[in-house]
């Protein structure tokens, strides 16, 4: 196993005080800026804790994802590198450049003087980005998004000829049978609301990944623990984004932390566990997330509490990765039952489906818990359906001959804030093309009909479930009414984005899009109501208005 730590945004302070020359256009202002406001978020403290937390972990290699310095003073770069030393040899620690360390023109002859070392490919002739740097099984394929720009601005940009240069690297080490490992500063994506913070060519650089592939990339800027997956050639791509590591805790923000990546395995094979480390919200401690595959993660402590909802939910993902989506479902549901009956769990919660009853008829509307479901075996959805209907018969085996205590829900139709605007599901695809002016295209006549339970009401369903259900029982969690039809559900969302536009029919060109898709869809949540006093509350009106605010100010929207 190779383990990669991952660290990014210390903005290293106090600030050298810089020479009055220097305090010209856009340094003048985040002079400014950090007086006012940045040394009191960004503390030498908080990263000396966060330094030797990492120390401790005693990683195979480091990785630097830029912002070292704060206004590319003069006086900043010497410190900078005296930090980057202190966690190791030019040799273990590699480091890509972020928009703060070329905060203003000129500035890039600092970086290379200082800090050259560390960005260096391991062919000394090759000079500038990207570089390359094998280190056991992986490739480090290091860019630099870092470009001056003017104040108020924090945009990155790789250029065509990196872009083009990486998708040759990438090839090279696929050859050469190795995990490739992309460093970044700025995020693949961004979020509207940070669109001049964003990457300017992020869309040719996804691309490349997309046609060249990657197993990893791991980027800072943001100042967030965060996991997104990227299109890939044969499987999603993870892209991993790392807090500042000086960030002070305070409300509504990640305190400072790192990543690491352990990773195993051979090409073809690969596994990556990632684990996000950080103070934890009061400061007082750290907190420690893991990302992994949970059909191969390690299991070693207790817990209290297991909630399994790893899996693949969107058809338009899991039709795609259809073993996958049964692994999920399947292997790492067994492996956490195992461990939780030999650790001793108060709690284990599974989230199966509401496609566990297929289509059903019309007597059976809205439909109880009680109903077996009629499910086909080898349609394009029986990955999902039957894996879960499977993952089910596994939570009452446990809770009946092993004293598990499992609890099932049977989600319907939640949405919400969180719901990615690609997610490939009926809300987001009407949302994300009525904010953009298009028609709302329908793949089916309209008369489909659902009901949708806003997020806030169904993650309340759940915490019941796993507090208040019975051993071995399962529950509907969704909205009874409205059940309302696809072209209604269309034209409501047109009307609540204040768009013109029209809903119309179209052909998909998917030939399986409709097949095994229920005409009807509709819980009776009688039982939930009984046993766990589930009542959800949100209007559908509402909930939609919610989630457009949502789209408008977090996502960007494309096309």
């Amino acid at each position: 196993m190779f383990v990669l730590a991952h660290i990014s945004d210390p903005h290293l302070a106090p600030l050298p005080r810089p020479h009055w020359s220097e305090l010209m256009g856009k340094r003048a202002t985040g002079f400014l800026n950090w007086h006012r406001k940045r040394r009191l978020i960004h503390r030498a403290e908080v990263l000396a804790r966060v330094t030797a937390d990492l120390q401790a972990s005693t990683p195979d290699h480091i990785t630097v994802t830029g912002d070292l310095v704060n206004i590319s003073a003069a006086g900043e770069y010497a410190p900078a590198r005296a930090w980057l030393e202190s966690l190791g040899t030019s040799a273990d620690v590699s480091l890509v450049p972020g928009n703060h360390d070329v905060y203003v023109r000129g500035a890039s002859a600092h970086l290379r003087s200082h800090w050259g070392e560390f960005m260096r490919d391991d062919d000394i002739r090759n000079v500038g980005f990207p570089f390359l740097r094998r280190r056991g099984p992986l490739a480090l394929i290091g860019l630099s998004s870092a470009v001056a720009t003017a104040p108020f601005m924090a945009t990155g940009r790789l250029g065509g000829e990196q872009i083009a240069r990486l998708a040759q690297a990438l090839d090279r080490c696929a050859r050469e049978e190795l995990f490739r490992v992309v460093l970044i500063h700025h995020p693949p994506v961004s979020s509207a609301r940070r669109h001049f913070k964003r990457l300017v060519d992020g869309r040719e650089f996804c691309a490349v990944l997309a046609q060249h592939g990657a197993e990893l990339v791991l980027h800072g800027h943001d100042h967030v623990h965060s996991l997104v997956h990227l299109e890939g050639p044969q499987r999603p791509i993870p892209v991993v984004g790392a807090p500042s590591a000086s960030q002070a805790p305070r409300p509504g923000h990640d305190p400072a932390g790192y990543n690491l990546c352990r990773i195993k395995g051979q090409a073809g094979a690969w596994s990556c566990e990632v684990i996000a480390r950080g103070l934890a919200p009061d400061g007082g401690g750290t907190t420690e997330f893991v990302s992994a595959d949970v059909t191969a993660m390690p299991l070693a402590q207790r817990f209290d509490y297991i909630i399994h909802a790893a899996s693949i939910a969107s058809p338009a993902f899991y039709r795609r990765f259809p073993v996958e989506t049964i692994d999920a479902n399947v292997i790492g549901l067994r492996r956490l039952l195992g461990h939780a009956e030999a650790t001793g769990v108060e709690g284990f919660l599974f989230f199966s489906s509401s496609e566990i009853y297929g289509d059903p008829p019309q007597e059976r509307i809205p439909t109880r818990e009680d109903f077996p479901g009629l499910v086909s075996c080898t349609g394009p959805r029986a990955c999902y359906d039957e894996s879960k209907r499977l993952g089910e018969t596994l939570c009452v085996a446990f809770a009946r001959a092993r004293g598990v205590p499992t609890r099932i829900v049977r989600p319907f139709n939640n949405y919400g804030p969180g719901l990615a605007i690609d997610d490939g599901r009926v809300l987001a695809d009407f949302c994300r093309d009525a904010l953009a002016g298009r028609d709302i295209v329908l793949f089916s006549d309209g008369s489909p009909t659902r009901t949708f339970c806003y997020v806030a009401d169904a993650v309340g369903g759940y915490l019941r479930a796993l507090l208040l259900g019975g051993d071995g029982e399962a529950y509907n969690i969704g909205a009874e009414r409205p059940e309302i039809s696809m072209r209604e559900l269309a034209s409501t969302v047109l009307a609540r984005a204040g768009s013109g536009r029209a809903v119309r029919a179209g052909a998909s060109d998917d030939a399986d899009y409709l097949t095994d898709n229920p005409r009807r869809r509709c819980p009776d949540i009688g039982k939930a109501r009984a046993q766990l006093g589930f009542a959800p509350k949100v209007a559908l009106v509402e909930g939609i208005e919610r989630l457009l605010a949502y789209y408008r100010d977090e996502l960007a929207l494309t096309g």
